[in-house]
Formats: structure tokens, sequence, C-alpha cells
């Protein structure tokens, strides 16, 4: 029997995320990608290369707590 992803929350799958990309955490911030960008070169938000720039889970939870 084939499982129907289609109903799973998109969030519930990011849950279990390690890194993010840009355009997952600027999703996540329900922002968009050039915001994002921003907070990485402004030092704001941590990012390593992976390929290309990835926000690991830590980071992007740490940039959020840092918001209060």
């Amino acid at each position: 029997m084939m499982t129907d992803y289609k109903h799973i929350d998109e969030m519930t799958i990011m849950d279990d995320v390690v890194v993010y990309t840009i355009t997952e955490v600027s999703k996540l911030l329900k922002t968009n990608r050039n915001f994002v960008y921003n907070l990485i070169h402004s030092g704001q938000l941590k990012a390593v290369r992976i390929g290309s720039l990835k926000v690991r889970k830590k980071d992007l939870y740490k940039y959020i707590d840092g918001l209060n």
C-alpha cells in the first residue's frame, strides 16, 4: 500500500530537518529570501555553506529567541 504524502503538513516534515535551505527559512519566517540573505550577511543569522548556504535549525532558533 502506498502512503499519500500530500496530506502531511509541511511544518511537520520540517521538524525533523537539521539544516534548512534559504527558501525553507523564508517560508518558516513568512518572509522572502532576500530578507534571509540580509540577515545572514549582516551577521544576525548564522549560515553554513553545504553546496549552497544552509541555516542550522539551532541557529534559526537562536535568531528567533533573540527577537524578544
